[in-house]
């Protein structure tokens, strides 16, 4: 059941700083953090939200400002990327602030895509220039990590990096994706993608299986569809829309989230589909349904099992139960 929506009301205090969401974090206390085209907005526990921490960014001369990602790190301090004005953390409590900028030379640039912590204590940011690492234990950035060897063919548009149990790091970009071992030689499955048939090879999102480790569920960006994808078969298959059958609502993905339950939760430009894996069986929720609006930009799964829905004209509570 949709059970909840939320979306800007400028005649309403308790109201959502801005529709067009790109990120969302449940935090360690429980709290949601939505990160959007015009701000963040925090959402409690009793569903009552807050804005105050963007009159914070802008005592620190951060405003108007588009948020991309938000992550909480292994010491509880958060991270939060900007789509033009680089990586912001927020220490202990949320006046103490850091800011990392190409302009500071600690960034290799100040658009962050996405943010991650791979290794406890190293934060990997990915931006539209190449990966950077902090390491907050030896106060040391790395920037642009893997740069030469990962643009060896060509200029990549990486868009998001996870490490599996076995210390393979893979990487999502606009030729496919690439894994990068713990020696860091690379591997590049361009030429698998293409002798499956696939044109458009754009991947904006990786999620590693649960219960399988050897799959990884890959995010077509250009009308490739969903592709379950082997770490050494290759490509299983690749699952797009099909007016005649059971299908995928829409061939462009955006982002990919699983349940405790066995399902994908994958959200398009056009719907939010849940697959169960088992049975390949895709279900379909839109606008008709009750949703927002169809075009899903970011989706998380709560401590409760509810699914949260950020679309570009609001945010949608999804209470599986």
């Amino acid at each position: 059941n949709l059970t909840t929506l939320y979306k800007t009301d400028k005649q309403s205090v308790n109201s959502l700083v801005g529709n067009n969401i790109n990120c969302l974090l449940e935090d360690s206390n429980g709290l949601l953090w939505i990160g959007t085209d015009n701000g963040i907005s925090k959402l409690n526990i009793t569903e009552q939200i807050s804005n105050e921490i963007n009159l914070i960014l802008k005592e620190n001369e951060i405003k108007e400002i588009s948020f991309s990602s938000i992550i909480e790190d292994s010491d509880g301090d958060l991270w939060i990327g900007s789509q033009y004005h680089g990586l912001i953390n927020i220490v202990e409590d949320e006046k103490n602030l850091v800011r990392y900028s190409y302009d500071q030379n600690t960034l290799s640039s100040n658009t962050v895509k996405y943010i991650t912590e791979l290794k406890k204590g190293e934060i990997t940011i990915v931006t539209d220039k190449g990966i950077d690492i902090i390491n907050k234990n030896e106060n040391k950035i790395i920037i642009n990590k893997f740069s030469e060897e990962l643009n060896a063919d060509g200029y990549l548009e990486i868009q998001k990096i996870i490490c599996d149990n076995k210390g393979y790091h893979w990487i999502a970009t606009k030729q496919g994706i690439i894994r990068v071992d713990i020696n860091n030689e690379i591997k590049s499955y361009k030429s698998d993608f293409k002798e499956y048939g696939l044109e458009d090879i754009k991947i904006v999102d990786i999620f590693q299986d649960k219960y399988d480790e050897d799959i990884l569920w890959l995010a077509g960006g250009e009308y490739t569809g969903l592709i379950k994808f082997h770490k050494t078969e290759g490509i299983i298959k690749n699952y797009i829309n099909n007016t005649l059958e059971n299908s995928i609502s829409y061939d462009v993905i955006n982002c990919i989230q699983g349940d405790e339950k066995g399902n994908l939760w994958i959200g398009t430009s056009s719907g939010l589909n849940k697959l169960n894996i088992e049975t390949e069986e895709f279900t379909i929720y839109d606008e008709k349904c009750g949703m927002i609006n169809d075009y899903v930009n970011s989706i998380i799964i709560d401590d409760n099992e509810d699914i949260w829905i950020g679309t570009n004209k609001g945010l949608c509570k999804f209470d599986i139960e």
